[in-house]
């Protein structure tokens, strides 16, 4: 079974009905790489999921070309905001996000209460103390 505080391929949508407790329906939603799980989201509509997942990895130096300052570094915690169809197909990248740190720092605030807005056409989150609009297709 899957820990949403560990790094996972896929994971399994399920939809019960609370009439019941039967499974109406069951489908995997798998990324890329394996990644961590902070956020998902179901479209009020049903039809679409959006995610919000966390690559981990260790701070690195900045490349010659995006230097602007030799003490900060890429912190190696990247944020990506994904989206796909309920059934877990056709996944979209929408935005990817890896916060500066100097040595010693660590990322403080990440994107969070990511929600569709009604109509489904659209994700909001706060991040940073703003609350973000972004189209829920690329």
């Amino acid at each position: 079974s899957a820990r949403w505080d560990q790094p996972v391929a896929s994971f399994n949508l399920y939809e019960i009905s609370l009439k019941d407790g039967a499974i109406e329906n069951e489908h995997m939603v798998a990324f890329p790489e394996p990644v961590l799980i902070r956020e998902a989201v179901l479209s009020s509509d049903r039809l679409k999921l959006g995610w919000l997942v966390l690559h981990k990895s260790k701070p690195r130096q900045l490349d010659a070309v995006t230097m602007s300052s030799r003490d900060l570094l890429h912190s190696g915690e990247r944020t990506e905001l994904w989206t796909c169809r309920s059934d877990g197909s056709a996944p979209v990248l929408l935005a990817s996000e890896e916060p500066l740190i100097r040595e010693g720092e660590h990322v403080k605030e990440y994107p969070r209460c990511l929600r569709w807005l009604p109509g489904g056409k659209r994700l909001s989150f706060f991040y940073l103390r703003a609350l973000y609009l972004v189209p829920g297709t690329e």
